[in-house]
């Protein structure tokens, strides 16, 4: 039952706050992705409390020589994705 609530509250709260301020400050985390960050990978097919985690496993660097995308790790699978779809968590920076 307690799990249940702090995953309900997780899901309804935290994850929908990270997102908003993510959309606010999308050019410093655009110079602050590092290999290795861990992600939430935004996905149209799915609700966002279901988005995927994933770990930054490269950067990909456009000719304007600024962060694109991002070869993700996500499961056993590794896959490309912009960076406007990519929601560091705050673990990343403490």
């Amino acid at each position: 039952m307690l799990l249940r609530q702090l995953w309900t509250r997780w899901k309804e709260q935290y994850v929908l706050q990270l997102r908003t301020a993510h959309k606010f400050k999308i050019l410093s985390v655009r110079e602050n992705l590092k290999i290795g960050d861990v992600v939430l990978v935004e996905s149209t097919a799915k609700s966002k409390q279901l988005w995927q985690l994933g770990r930054i496993h490269e950067i990909l660097i456009g000719s304007d020589n600024n962060a694109r995308a991002c070869i993700i790790k996500a499961s056993q699978s590794l896959f490309r994705k912009p960076i406007q779809m990519l929601y560091p968590l705050e673990l990343n920076y403490a």
